[in-house]
């Protein structure tokens, strides 16, 4: 097509309020052409006004699909590092159990008892160190009390509460004693109330001396750490 039809195409879609990215697109010409063709042309505030909608519109789309892609490739990577992470843990043998009761006693368990005391909000970890309890120190579930430490303003959601933690241990209500209700020096505000479940600890019933051999086993791993530091 001559450039003097192009010009005239060029000149009478800037008259309708398009950009001169777009009558560069539509036309196929530089936008420089466009610009120099239609440089006289004045806009009416109105489309000015829907020209800049526009750019913003594709500017933030840009940057929506850029960011999508980002979390569809961080995603895929954070579930191929997870596939890793189950072929390497494999199978927890009675010995990765032992030490990770271990672990988990030195890092939330009580220590100026004289008997087992755990405490935590994850389910996950008192989970895990009753399998410790049960496989290490032979103490059943039978023997262990379940109690709930709950801050006062999630008093009304008690009962959800509870049923929460008696799915997570797999035992009626009967194992646990009774509610410890926490009052804040300052009222805790809370992103969302239905997530909240409180902590519980659990307490094993004539545990003096899983107490002791379970602080022996501790020093013992703080031992052998002070003695394989390099340096």
């Amino acid at each position: 097509m001559a450039k003097s039809a192009l010009r005239l195409q060029a000149r009478a879609l800037r008259k309708q309020g398009k950009s001169l990215g777009e009558i560069s697109q539509e036309l196929h010409i530089a936008k420089s052409s466009a610009s120099k063709w239609c440089k006289d042309i004045k806009l009416s505030q109105e489309q000015k006004i829907t020209i800049l909608a526009k750019e913003f519109y594709g500017k933030t789309k840009g940057r929506f699909l850029a960011a999508q892609k980002k979390c569809a490739e961080r995603q895929t990577r954070i579930d191929n590092f997870q596939l890793d992470a189950i072929h390497d843990v494999g199978k927890l043998s009675d010995r990765d159990l032992f030490i990770l009761g271990i672990g988990l006693y030195w890092a939330e368990g009580a220590k100026r008892q004289r008997e087992v005391r755990f405490v935590n909000s994850d389910p996950h970890l008192p989970q895990s160190f009753q399998l410790f309890m049960l496989n290490v120190c032979q103490k059943s579930r039978s023997e262990v009390k379940y109690r709930l430490q709950v801050n006062i303003t999630h008093k009304d959601r008690y009962q959800e509460i509870l049923q929460y933690w008696m799915n997570v241990f797999h035992v009626g209500q009967q194992s646990f004693s009774k509610p410890s209700f926490v009052k804040s020096r300052h009222k805790r505000v809370y992103k969302n109330r239905t997530t909240y479940y409180g902590t519980v600890r659990l307490e094993y019933k004539k545990s003096t001396n899983n107490s002791y051999l379970i602080l022996g086993y501790i020093n013992a791993v703080k031992y052998w750490i002070q003695h394989h530091m390099p340096g």
